[in-house]
């Protein structure tokens, strides 16, 4: 675990605050994370981004934090191992819109998110679709980009960044493309 999400408030408002644990990394590493994700999501203003409130560090503990808009249908995830509620057509539809509005506004701003997958899909108390976790999202220049391989959830990853042939790949949109694939599939 990497991570937990707490629920508080923020100016009177429902809000999640991620608490990052850097005992996990390198310290200098663990700077650049959170402080790639802090700037991206800061940079990030769509219906279907989760809306980014601020970020914080505790030197003493060495967490960060990072506060985000609270989504009370929780994930994806959740959603499909949920056996009260069917998931019909439409709904399936509205969120799989909801994920490639908010891909299309991500990637319109120059950035391949890496890990798309039903953890990182959440929604709000209107069902709107809420994309998250941009950690191992970076900034991309066409025909240009290499990226570290490997990176991000196996099972919903392009076949390039698993082949195990290099340990660095070209990344940008298609990986995405085939990620969100996987993730209507």
């Amino acid at each position: 675990v990497s991570a937990q999400v707490f629920r508080g408030t923020y100016y009177a408002q429902e809000v999640a605050i991620k608490r990052l644990f850097s005992s996990l990394w390198e310290q200098e590493k663990f700077d650049e994370f959170f402080r790639t994700e802090a700037k991206m999501m800061r940079s990030l203003n769509h219906p279907n981004v989760v809306r980014f409130f601020g970020a914080a560090f505790d030197s003493e503990t060495q967490h960060g934090y990072l506060v985000t808009e609270f989504c009370a249908k929780g994930s994806l995830t959740q959603m499909m191992k949920d056996k009260r509620e069917e998931v019909s057509k439409p709904r399936y539809y509205a969120v799989m819109w909801g994920v490639a509005k908010g891909m299309e506004f991500f990637h319109s701003r120059g950035f391949v998110h890496r890990d798309l997958k039903p953890d990182n899909v959440l929604l709000d108390g209107e069902d709107v679709v809420k994309l998250c976790d941009f950690g191992l999202s970076r900034h991309v220049e066409r025909d240009t980009t290499q990226m570290t391989a490997g990176v991000g959830t196996p099972a919903y990853m392009a076949i390039e960044l698993i082949t195990g042939e290099s340990t660095t790949v070209h990344c940008d949109n298609p990986v995405d493309v085939c990620s969100r694939g996987i993730l209507m599939w």
